[in-house]
């Protein structure tokens, strides 16, 4: 799967959820036994080891928060995780040396500059 449709799939939906909250993408999840949350969808997300897609789900996170759709304490401290997380921040340097065309979709989804600006 391509990542650029994952991260644009994940600020559509972050923009219903800003909407209509989260019930919206509860009622498409009414026929499976096991219902999922977006926000809990999210706290898998920010575990990827894509810093593209971390930079991402943490702006997510951040609208969330700051519109006061979910006050989940356990996103919230995966936000305060990412920020500080100076891995995260070699592994972009590092995929700003690869000279493939990877580095272009990376810039595309995410940016950990646009990151810390949010937070």
């Amino acid at each position: 799967e391509r990542m650029e449709v994952r991260a644009q799939a994940a600020m559509a939906l972050c923009d219903l959820t800003l909407v209509y909250g989260d019930e919206v993408v509860q009622e498409d999840q009414e026929k499976e036994e096991e219902k999922v949350s977006f926000t809990s969808r999210l706290s898998e997300m920010i575990l990827e080891a894509n810093p593209a897609m971390v930079a991402v789900t943490v702006e997510i996170v951040a609208k969330l928060l700051l519109a006061g759709r979910t006050s989940d304490p356990t996103l919230l401290a995966h936000l305060i995780v990412v920020f500080f997380d100076k891995n995260l921040a070699d592994a972009a340097i590092a995929d700003e040396d690869d000279e493939d065309g990877d580095q272009e979709a990376s810039a595309e989804v995410g940016s950990l500059v646009r990151m810390q600006q949010i937070l």
